[in-house]
Formats: structure tokens, sequence, C-alpha cells
């Protein structure tokens, strides 16, 4: 049996940063809690697709584009269709926006999905909650 790793150390550096974004972003989302759903749905809009982009660098780092367009859509597309009251539209968005899997590469390991899969998998948890 194999022991867990250990934690890594909480890096100090970065804290700064760290506060200057809740300073900023806090009082961005109250107000668009504040404000009205119109506001809130576009703030939500834009951190979707801010953090699509992050997740594309980290999953995807050799086609991050492609990767981040295919997550913002597949979160993005039955989030709208769903405020707008189109439940089933929602539900068929997802499989709509992930869209067909690329064909595998030679030497690609069988047991990894591809980037597509991932996006699909992520997005219909999402929705389902």
């Amino acid at each position: 049996m194999t022991s867990s790793p250990q934690a890594k150390p909480f890096d100090w550096t970065n804290l700064r940063l760290r506060i200057l974004s809740a300073v900023i972003l806090v009082p961005l989302a109250l107000a668009a809690v504040w404000v009205g759903e119109a506001l809130f749905l576009v703030l939500t809009a834009v951190a979707v697709a801010l953090l699509s982009i992050e997740w594309a660098l980290m999953a995807a780092p050799d086609q991050p584009t492609p990767a981040a367009g295919v997550m913002t859509v597949a979160v993005l597309a039955p989030m709208f269709a769903a405020y707008y009251g189109e439940g089933a539209w929602a539900w068929l968005a997802l499989p709509v926006a992930a869209g067909r899997p690329r064909p595998r590469r030679r030497g690609r390991s069988p047991r990894r999905p591809s980037m597509w899969a991932q996006a699909f998998s992520i997005s219909a948890r999402q929705a389902s909650r």
C-alpha cells in the first residue's frame, strides 16, 4: 500500500494578488446580485469564459483556443436556455455544444478521453445540479 503524497505548503508569494482580486470581485458580485438577474447573468457568463480559458490552458495546452471555445459554449448554451425558460433546449444544447469528438490520433492512450468528451462530461454534471 502506498502512502498519500505530502501536501504542498501554501504559496504566500501571491497573497497580495489574491487579496486585491477579492477586493475587486466581492463588491462586483454583490452589486450584480443587488442590481438584478441580468447583470448577474452577464457576470456569470464572463466568469465562465475566463474559467474556460484557464481550464483549457491546463487540459489542452497544445490547443487551448478550441478547448476554451467548446467549454464556454457547452456551459453557456444550456445556462442561457434554462434562464429563458427553455429547459428542453437546455438539455438539447449539451450534446450539440460539446460537438463531435475528434478521431483518436495514433499513439494516444485509449483510456484518456478526448477534450471534447471531458467538456461534455463536465457540462452535463453542471447542468444536472
